[in-house]
């Protein structure tokens, strides 16, 4: 028996359970809040890799798709990725929900209420009602490893893919985990050709499957009453009925410890949810308070379960002007409110208020995009167009940084691959000339048809691929163009096999990259840039690095090298009245060099 406990987060928990669990296969693109999941398997259970097929995909469709056809070979598998790599995966994923599956499928899918890391604050669980499809959330690291074993239970049992989500707190929170045995079982994978299942060729196999996906759910919900799979706390015959799940349930937990008069139904599996269960408990209650991260799933399923069973009890929570926000993450002080407004004798605490600190974002030091916006805007100045009047698109990454001081010329950021679509779509509103910026990793990921019906259609579209050869700002998964990547793809062949003339540079020679971003600007059609040097964080990590040196002889303490990089290796001694620059951070890009009016900087490029 394995008795060992070790510190996890919940992205971590997850990691170990998918081996607990006899995981086959394994892929995922790189998104906050779910890249650690891959990363645990990769890093901290390399002696299993020759069992256990894991991959950082191109894209959450190709993760998706990989993971698939694993399951509908009875392998289990699992794919990973935040909330908006689901929207890329969903076409294959809703299509698989109603072909079923042989092995377990699992998609854990980490959402991010109160948006610390980006894009829009959206509920995956909309796509198990969507599907439909059964979704469990664990509530702390430990549940989330307990929940994959039964995760894939439930999906061979009732032959489905299932999601289990996520959101930031749990991937990123820690506790102790009791870690289970990894026991990997090789199965021997079998695919039977069968067109009624693995075809959507014709209405009639469609209808089918639809029926049988139905009729799916009701047994699952059966099954959720059968097993249990849910708890309950608090005062049995309360007035008050607090409904929630995940991450939610926590802050509920934690306050019914300390407030009478309420009884909590929390549920493992937020959808489906079996009308029984809610009839079970509301015998002694006349309110319902549901409490859930991000949008009201629970309480349009609880509103619907009530008004069938012919109830009276009040349902309140974010609809029709209820007492918690349909935005943000769930807090203490959120459930407090809400129940006082319920009519419960609460003393709201006195919180603090949340400390935000005002601090640039801006790129690291010795980072190549900082050189190759540079060079642009110098490009653009000596053609005679204007930086702020020219647009130019950004795209998902760390490209995007340039929206900030000081160079502030990006405009807009939608999704992954979108910098050359809305691009062309201004072009078509009537720009004469757009600059779409975009990363190695996502011009792989969602680039490539756009560039393609920019050629097509010989659209004005200028095209830079600032190609750090890692999908940096998630942690440094590897891209195609990686140094550790054994068959390199590069987007310069991409573009040239379009029909794009390409050139590419090394945006730490400066004047080649200024001549190079004109010659880009220059040119009627389609064009394109590959701004090749690899993350200075990565390249430092793999021992290449350079310095730069200020001569104390020269520097009057202008400011100008700060004032024109923000580079945080820089900074300004007070008492000296001189720029120094801090060798730990510092790798030598040369930027602040060329900038230097007065020559007083001296670069050792790595």
């Amino acid at each position: 028996m394995h008795h060992e406990i070790k510190l996890m987060s919940g992205n971590e928990a997850i990691a170990r359970g998918l081996l607990e669990a006899g995981i086959n296969v394994v892929a995922g693109y790189p998104g906050t809040p779910s890249s650690e999941v891959i990363d645990t398997l990769l890093r901290e259970y390399k002696e299993y890799l020759d069992k256990v097929y894991v991959e950082w995909s191109v894209n959450e469709k190709v993760a998706a798709e990989l993971a698939i056809a694993a399951a509908w070979s009875g392998l289990r598998a699992a794919a990973t990725m935040k909330m908006s790599g689901m929207n890329v995966a969903s076409d294959s994923f809703l299509s698989a929900v109603y072909s079923g599956v042989t092995g377990g499928l699992v998609f854990y899918v980490a959402d991010d209420p109160g948006v610390y890391a980006g894009m829009v604050e959206q509920d995956t669980r909309h796509y198990a009602v969507m599907a439909p499809c059964p979704v469990i959330e664990p509530r702390t690291p430990s549940e989330a490893k307990k929940f994959v074993l039964l995760a894939f239970d439930i999906s061979e049992k009732f032959k489905i893919p299932i999601i289990l989500r996520g959101t930031t707190v749990l991937a990123h929170s820690e506790e102790p985990v009791l870690l289970g045995e990894i026991k990997l079982k090789s199965r021997e994978p079998i695919f039977e050709k069968d067109i009624t299942r693995y075809t959507k060729a014709g209405r009639k196999i469609v209808l089918e499957q639809h029926k049988e996906v139905l009729e799916k759910i009701e047994k699952i919900k059966e099954e959720i009453l059968k097993e249990g799979y849910y708890d309950t706390f608090g005062e049995e015959n309360a007035d008050l009925l607090v409904i929630t799940a995940g991450n939610a349930s926590n802050y509920v937990i934690d306050l019914v410890k300390e407030i009478s008069g309420i009884k909590v139904l929390r549920l493992w599996m937020p959808w489906p949810i079996p009308e029984e269960l809610i009839r079970n408990h509301i015998e002694s209650v006349s309110k319902i308070l549901v409490v859930e991260e991000i949008d009201p799933i629970i309480e349009k399923e609880v509103r619907c379960i009530l008004q069938e069973l012919g109830s009276r009890v009040k349902v309140y929570g974010k609809l029709f002007g209820g007492p918690i926000p349909q935005y943000d993450e769930m807090s203490q002080e959120v459930i407090l409110k809400a129940l006082k407004v319920l009519g419960l004798d609460i003393k709201i605490r006195e919180t603090r208020e949340r400390r935000t600190f005002k601090r640039l974002i801006t790129f690291c030091p010795g980072c190549p995009h900082r050189n190759t916006y540079f060079a642009l805007i110098e490009a653009m100045k000596s053609l005679g167009m204007s930086p702020k009047d020219t647009i130019i698109t950004g795209d998902i990454g760390c490209t995007i940084l340039a929206m900030n001081k000081p160079f502030e010329i990006i405009w807009t950021e939608l999704s992954m691959g979108a910098s050359v679509g809305l691009a062309r779509g201004f072009i078509k509103s009537g720009s004469r000339i757009v600059i779409a910026a975009v990363g190695d990793s996502t011009f792989f990921h969602a680039t490539i048809p756009q560039a393609i019906n920019a050629y097509l259609t010989n659209d004005n579209v200028k095209i830079i691929i600032l190609d750090n050869s890692w999908v940096a700002m998630t942690g440094h998964q590897p891209s195609p163009t990686s140094p550790n990547v054994t068959r390199k793809v590069l987007p310069e062949r991409i573009l040239e096999a379009i029909g794009i003339e390409t050139r590419v540079i090394d945006p730490y020679n400066v004047d080649e990259a200024v001549e190079g971003m004109k010659w880009l600007l220059e040119s009627k059609g389609p064009r394109a840039i590959v701004a090749r040097r690899e993350c200075t964080l990565q390249a430092i990590r793999r021992g290449i690095k350079g310095i730069a040196r200020i001569n104390t002889e020269k520097c009057v303490g202008c400011g100008v090298c700060l004032s024109r990089t923000a580079c945080m290796a820089l900074r300004f001694n007070k008492k000296e009245r001189k720029m120094e620059i801090t060798p730990e951070l510092c790798n030598g890009c040369g930027l602040c060099a060329y900038i230097c009016p007065l020559n007083a900087i001296e670069a050792k490029k790595p």
